[in-house]
């Protein structure tokens, strides 16, 4: 890695972090070889996760930033419409567990913004933070960082999410998931209702896969107007999912309330103003805190200049 140059001109710009999925992703891509600090504190998700977004702001140079988390699942507006979401998921794992902990102390030390609340998800926080930022700063640039494709239905003209596969990361657009499924970001939820979800428990319209739900959206729009214009399908190359649509439509329509991201959320969040998520890293503070976590090669790179501070 090269040392970065040292002018490089600010613009409005938000980067919104799912720390939760990021989190997660760097923990099983270090299983193998978790580090640990002297005292038997695990720390290789969070290494990687400082690291990444000190990789992201030194490429995007943001002028906001702020990072949301999950608060588990037994509390949120969706387990209270649906007991059984993501009622199949196992138990945080301990060496992961603990690592939400020092994550968050981390990113408080450093001045980062964190936002989370019992009632909602991480999903809905982004969803909420990039509606305030479009009203108040317009067509100024967003950048999601998360794998969660549920975040596809809040992108836009200017709004991309940053996912990690392979050990390669991509850019996804409103235009790649028009190429890939037809459908538009605003027509995600819709898609998702009727496939359902395995990994978050949505049941979906049983019967009812992938080469049906997106070309159907894509011909009707959204659901609603799809159950409109059921009859339709009767001489359709979809009839056979006539009966399948109407007797999963019950179930079709409360997994769209739990796909749907909130946007809507600012008040639970105490958002008090876009300010509050400026960057303004200071080199010895990140120094010093890195310190107490062990994070020599880290600190290593920023005393070289290989990331851009301040």
């Amino acid at each position: 890695m090269k040392a970065v140059p040292p002018s490089f001109k600010k613009v409005e710009r938000l980067i919104l972090i799912d720390g939760s999925n990021v989190l997660a992703t760097a923990f099983h891509a270090t299983k193998k070889s978790m580090l640990k600090r002297h005292d038997g504190l695990y720390t290789n998700a969070v290494y990687i996760m400082a690291q990444k977004i000190l990789d992201l702001i030194s490429r995007s140079n943001p002028s906001h930033l702020a990072i949301a988390w999950d608060e588990g699942r037994e509390n949120t507006f969706r387990r209270k419409i649906y007991p059984d979401y993501k009622a199949n998921r196992k138990e945080t794992e301990p060496e992961l567990k603990q690592q939400f902990t020092t994550a968050q102390k981390l990113f408080s030390e450093l001045g980062i913004a964190q936002y989370s609340h019992k009632e909602i998800e991480a999903d809905d926080v982004i969803g909420s933070i990039n509606a305030i930022w479009r009203r108040e700063k317009g067509q100024s640039v967003v950048g999601i960082i998360s794998n969660d494709k549920d975040l596809f239905q809040l992108l836009s003209e200017n709004t991309s999410q940053l996912i990690s596969k392979s050990n390669r990361e991509h850019t996804i657009t409103p235009q790649h998931l028009m190429k890939q499924w037809n459908v538009a970001p605003d027509q995600w939820a819709d898609c998702k209702a009727l496939l359902g979800d395995k990994s978050d428990n949505i049941p979906g319209c049983p019967g009812v896969g992938e080469k049906a739900a997106y070309p159907l959206i894509a011909r009707y729009g959204c659901l609603e107007t799809l159950y409109e214009k059921l009859d339709e399908l009767k001489d359709s190359e979809f009839k056979r999912y006539v009966s399948k649509l109407k007797e999963g439509r019950e179930l079709t329509f409360l997994s769209k309330q739990l796909a749907m991201i909130r946007c809507d959320t600012k008040d639970l969040l105490k958002i008090s103003s876009l300010d509050d998520m400026k960057v303004n890293l200071k080199k010895s503070v990140l120094i010093n805190t890195f310190k107490t976590l062990g994070f020599k090669t880290l600190i290593a790179s920023i005393e070289k200049g290989m990331y851009r501070i301040g």
